[in-house]
């Protein structure tokens, strides 16, 4: 079973090979499509099973879905790889250090900690 910092690396690998962002889509009763910026077709949906209504909320719900992972993918892999890979464990482990020489509290700590993981990449 792969490891999840492999399946990150693996969806940004994908989503650099796939047409370039982002994504958008039209829909067309209860089907809808997901192109590309050049135009292609990404992907096509349709529910024709549902009432025309529910059908249509489907479509556009599937199309969103699609089109924003476009962006949404390669932005949490790397996010990802960025929080699992050695630079943070070097800086994880800084912060442990200084923070146990302040004296402080496991609290406090935990903090310092959480800080790091939620900075915004460089």
């Amino acid at each position: 079973m792969a490891t999840i910092r492999e399946r990150a690396a693996d969806a940004v690998k994908r989503a650099e090979a796939a047409t370039t962002g982002p994504w958008s889509y039209d829909t067309f009763g209860t089907s809808a499509v997901v192109l590309s910026k050049t135009c292609a077709i990404v992907a096509e949906t349709e529910a024709p099973d549902c009432p025309e209504d529910e059908g249509r909320d489907k479509v556009r719900a599937i199309a969103t879905f699609i089109a924003e992972a476009r962006a949404d993918v390669p932005d949490l892999g790397k996010a990802i790889l960025r929080l699992t890979g050695p630079a943070m464990r070097d800086r994880i482990a800084l912060a442990i250090v200084a923070g146990c020489m302040r004296g402080a509290a496991p609290n406090a700590l935990a903090d310092s900690i959480m800080d790091l993981l939620q900075e915004e990449p460089a």
